[in-house]
């Protein structure tokens, strides 16, 4: 190396060799080379090490934050609560979150599933984060408080819904006026009581208990000192129902036909291992309690729906239908009632039925005035027609009213038609098929 730059300093100084004096262009591009490769890597060091002093500068000021809550939290004791705050220092925004949870004076925590035991501690977690932390863990900090004051008790609450399971996230509140959100585990308990009789409040906007309430509370419960009472309680995210006459396709009944329906199958009640609801039809029930109900009719069952938790919370219950028509009055004086008497299910009429023998009025014949109509749960039914004996045509000793078989079925369409005139017109010739009822 020294010979080559006395050669170099030599040739410099040397007029005539052509060299200009200075480094060639060869060592030019060298040297820029060289310069490219080191200033990324310098650059990169510095950054890496002001990235590293920043960082922990962060996790210093963040501990600093962690220690000052716990001795907060320490200094509140029976009253330390759960919460989030945030702090600015040197123009970083630090998030310190506070978890508080009942435990015993070890740590262990204490749900409500073994709240038997004496719960007089509180074990508060602190942890503090901050923006752009990338893989920097957040700084945490533990402390165990006492719980409850000298000679007071805690209750502990458990939420579980219509399938067992845990509520969480569930504002619960207490007698006193306190109020706290259930966990994970569909768990609040509430310390630092004094002895005394307290009852819970649920109240949650789209929640109903077993009665079907949004406010729903419980019974009593007694609290004695330096022991925890438990108490567990059903709550669910509310269910409707809606309740509809179809035709044989599931088309909605219009008004004029749903008019026809027998007026006793026009309102209902909707019942439940929870309790009941009436329901006018067509309608519809809200705020169930997540279960199955079975929609019934005075003596007629019209369907069931399994409305359980896990399912959909709205629902629809179809009561398939068909038309029964009475025509052609024309040669008799028919006075009275048209009524129908349910005889047994048919062809997909579903978990329709009633006791056998269930009347219904679905009209009334006037003589000489024109047809009557009406729509019917599917089903076997028998048509009563009045009989006037002091109509035009002979009388039938003991014959007040005549009877007409009607099946109606999934594959029923239109109206079924009956025609007292040619019923007549069998009966008086010996081949009828209708008769005294």
């Amino acid at each position: 190396m020294r010979a080559f730059l006395r050669k170099r300093r030599l040739s410099a100084g040397r007029p005539g060799t052509g060299d200009d004096g200075g480094f060639g262009i060869i060592e030019v591009v060298v040297a820029m080379v060289l310069f490219a490769i080191m200033v990324p890597a310098t650059v990169s060091v510095m950054a890496s090490t002001t990235g590293g002093v920043t960082d922990n500068r962060s996790r210093v000021v963040a501990a600093s934050l962690a220690s000052s809550q716990i001795e907060m939290a320490r200094s509140q004791a029976a009253s330390v609560a759960s919460e989030t705050t945030t702090r600015v220092v040197g123009k970083v925004t630090y998030t310190i979150a506070q978890t508080v949870t009942t435990s015993t004076a070890s740590a262990t925590l204490v749900t409500c599933s073994s709240a038997t035991l004496p719960a007089v501690y509180k074990l508060v977690t602190v942890n503090v984060t901050w923006p752009s932390m990338g893989s920097v863990r957040p700084v945490r900090s533990d402390t165990v408080v006492r719980g409850t004051a000298s000679g007071t008790g805690g209750l502990a609450v458990t939420i579980i819904d219509s399938s067992g399971n845990p509520v969480p996230n569930l504002p619960v509140q207490l007698s006193n006026g306190n109020v706290l959100t259930t966990d994970s585990n569909g768990c609040v308990i509430f310390t630092n009581l004094p002895p005394g009789t307290y009852t819970v409040v649920l109240d949650q906007a789209g929640y109903v208990g077993g009665d079907g309430s949004q406010h729903t509370t419980s019974d009593p419960v007694n609290v004695t000192k330096d022991t925890v009472s438990t108490v567990s309680m059903g709550y669910d995210q509310g269910v409707s129902l809606a309740i509809k006459y179809v035709d044989n396709s599931g088309q909605t009944l219009s008004k004029a036909d749903d008019d026809q329906l027998p007026l006793e199958l026009k309102t209902a009640t909707v019942s439940g291992t929870k309790g009941s609801k009436t329901v006018s039809i067509p309608g519809s029930v809200t705020g169930l309690y997540p279960a199955t109900y079975t929609v019934t009719s005075g003596k007629c069952t019209l369907g069931s729906k399994d409305m359980s938790s896990g399912v959909p919370t709205s629902q629809t219950l179809q009561i398939p239908t068909a038309g029964v028509q009475v025509a052609g009055i024309t040669t008799i004086k028919g006075i009275g009632a048209v009524t129908a008497v349910y005889k047994g299910p048919a062809t997909g009429s579903g978990d329709f039925s009633c006791t056998v023998g269930t009347t219904f009025k679905i009209g009334y014949m006037f003589s000489l005035i024109g047809d009557n109509k009406a729509y019917l749960p599917l089903g076997k039914w028998v048509i009563m027609v009045p009989w006037n004996e002091l109509g035009v045509i002979l009388s039938i000793p003991g014959l007040t009213d005549m009877c007409v078989t009607a099946n109606l079925t999934s594959a029923s369409t239109g109206y079924t038609f009956i025609d007292v005139d040619a019923q007549i017109t069998k009966m008086l010739s010996g081949l009828f098929t209708g008769g005294s009822c």
